[in-house]
């Protein structure tokens, strides 16, 4: 039996596991305005821009993959083709 699964150890890491979370929002509560996008580690509400951002990924993200879609019926050698990369915001440049 190694030290970490000790009785003693386990019950000290189970209590700083339980404190760590403690220090973070929980992204769950009921408390939290579910129509906000809050940082559950600082638990600060996203700017609006971040917000329109993150919010806009899925659709932004099913037209690209319509858009391939479309491109493979039309060509049958696209689907072998490289894919261009989306170009992504950085959540911490946008705060």
């Amino acid at each position: 039996m190694t030290a970490e699964l000790s009785n003693h150890n386990m019950k000290n890491n189970s209590k700083q596991l339980i404190n760590i979370f403690d220090q973070f929002i929980n992204p769950f509560s009921a408390e939290i305005p579910q129509e906000l996008l809050f940082n559950i580690t600082s638990g600060k509400a996203a700017s609006e821009k971040v917000e329109k951002i993150r919010l806009s990924i899925e659709k932004a993200g099913d037209i690209r993959r319509q858009t391939f879609i479309t491109e493979c019926e039309e060509d049958e050698n696209r689907f072998e083709k490289s894919i261009k990369s989306a170009t992504r915001k950085l959540f911490c440049r946008l705060c």
